[in-house]
């Protein structure tokens, strides 16, 4: 599920009615702090973080930290 602009109350309003646990997001900063918000909780569940979309070299070690999966495309020179 795309939780972009979602608020990390929503997604665990989700996760909870549903036992989903992947989500993506496309903004390598929205990511991090949604996913060390949730880090910092021990008793959150085990969110699996997607990234979506471009990947800028910036936000590389950045989104390798919190995703589990990077679903991104590149242009062909």
């Amino acid at each position: 599920m795309v939780s972009k602009k979602k608020s990390i109350e929503d997604i665990l309003a989700c996760s909870d009615s549903t036992g989903h646990l992947d989500f993506g997001e496309n903004y390598a900063n929205e990511l991090k702090s949604k996913a060390e918000w949730l880090e910092a909780r021990p008793d959150s569940p085990a969110l699996r973080w997607h990234y979506i979309g471009l990947l800028q070299t910036g936000s590389l070690s950045l989104v390798a930290k919190h995703c589990s999966v990077v679903h991104t495309l590149c242009k062909q020179k």
